[in-house]
């Protein structure tokens, strides 16, 4: 815990509070300082008490895996959303269980797609998305906008399968 650029000499995360470590994790990500939000992921981990927090804290490592910056690593984003799922898996509110997922799962077909990966490893996560997708429905949402976009990203990319 001896590092995070942004704050340099930052040695006492809990002088912060939870949803300011989230904020400062989102935006080192953005800056492509990855690592150093991965220690503030890590940080916050064991204030996650429920599976919901620990679901969005998983979902955002793997963000932080998958972006650009110095942790680089989609084994690891893989590994950290394969967690959020079992995460998510484990709340106990059937709408909110569900949109954890659809959110954690859209993330993963959106980090497969451009990194190039084969089509056998993105269209099972595309089919789950289709089956969790509201799209048509009255509670339709942003989110299945977002899923219609990348079901047409994976079918040109993917038509044989």
């Amino acid at each position: 815990m001896s590092r995070v650029g942004c704050a340099k000499g930052w040695r006492s995360p809990e002088f912060f509070q939870p949803g300011e470590l989230d904020t400062l994790a989102h935006h080192l990500i953005l800056q492509g300082r990855t690592s150093d939000a991965i220690v503030v992921i890590d940080a916050l981990t064991p204030k996650a008490r429920s599976a919901f927090d620990q679901a969005d804290l998983l979902l955002k490592k793997g963000r932080a895996f998958a972006a650009e910056g110095d942790a680089f690593d989609l084994n690891g984003a893989r590994a950290a959303l394969n967690e959020a799922v079992l995460a998510a898996r484990k709340i106990t509110a059937r709408g909110t269980r569900t949109s954890a997922i659809t959110n954690i799962t859209f993330y993963r077909v959106f980090m497969e797609l451009p990194n190039e990966q084969r089509c056998e490893r993105i269209t099972p996560y595309m089919r789950l998305l289709d089956d969790l997708s509201a799209e048509g429905t009255p509670v339709e949402s942003g989110i299945d906008e977002q899923i219609a976009g990348l079901r047409k990203v994976h079918a040109d990319r993917c038509a044989t399968m």
